[in-house]
């Protein structure tokens, strides 16, 4: 059996007796909520992970959290046309806080999705930029 727990979001793989003897032995203990099964008719939300099965193998992917974190940025349905190449503007005034708050959850959000299903996104193109 797979298990896969971040704080108190659990996901569970294996044969069901398994499965449900372990999330019975988890409900003794914790408040938890109804077990939900991934199958080709119910696909789950796991962490933002849009996670479905076609009883072979399983998928995951990230779109609707995309979509939702361009949404909390109000950068919908912009995005950049070269990859960044210019250095970074070292004589910029320090962010305000509600601009250091805006940077530190876009910087979360991204962190999410190359820690997660979306590893491309942590890898480096383009020419290599001087400190």
């Amino acid at each position: 059996m797979l298990i896969l727990l971040f704080v108190d979001d659990c996901l569970a793989d294996g044969e069901t007796n398994d499965v449900e003897w372990f999330f019975d032995i988890l409900a003794t203990r914790f408040d938890c909520k109804d077990t939900e099964y991934i199958t080709p008719e119910t696909p789950q939300d796991y962490l933002g992970m849009n996670v479905l099965t076609d009883h072979d193998y399983f998928y995951m992917f990230m779109s609707s959290y995309i979509v939702n974190a361009c949404r909390i940025m109000n950068i919908e349905g912009k995005g950049p046309k070269t990859p960044m190449t210019d250095p970074i503007d070292h004589d910029s005034p320090p962010l305000t806080p509600p601009e250091k708050k805006q940077f530190m959850t876009g910087l979360g959000m991204l962190g999410w999705l190359c820690q997660t299903v979306r590893c491309d996104v942590s890898y480096r193109r383009g020419p290599q930029i001087p400190p």
